[in-house]
């Protein structure tokens, strides 16, 4: 994943080529961190920044769903 994601910042393909982070909280811990790269054809602003934390907060959410379903079929075996 390391190297495709430098090839891609270091590539001509689109003139704006960013990367993003944001944490991926489950409740109020931080279970890891959601590292996002996009490329676009004009400075996007704070619009991609902001989807970067959305696209965490909605992983986030999953995980923590995920996360209690998990613990429930290990304890009902």
């Amino acid at each position: 994943a390391a190297k495709s994601a430098s090839e891609f910042l270091d590539s001509r393909e689109f003139p704006f080529r960013g990367l993003y982070t944001a944490p991926l909280m489950v409740g109020n811990e931080t279970a890891g961190r959601l590292i996002a790269c996009f490329g676009s054809f004009e400075s996007p602003g704070e619009f991609l920044q902001r989807l970067t934390a959305h696209i965490a907060q909605q992983f986030g959410q999953l995980l923590a769903r995920t996360h209690g379903e998990v613990i429930s079929r290990a304890e009902a075996a």
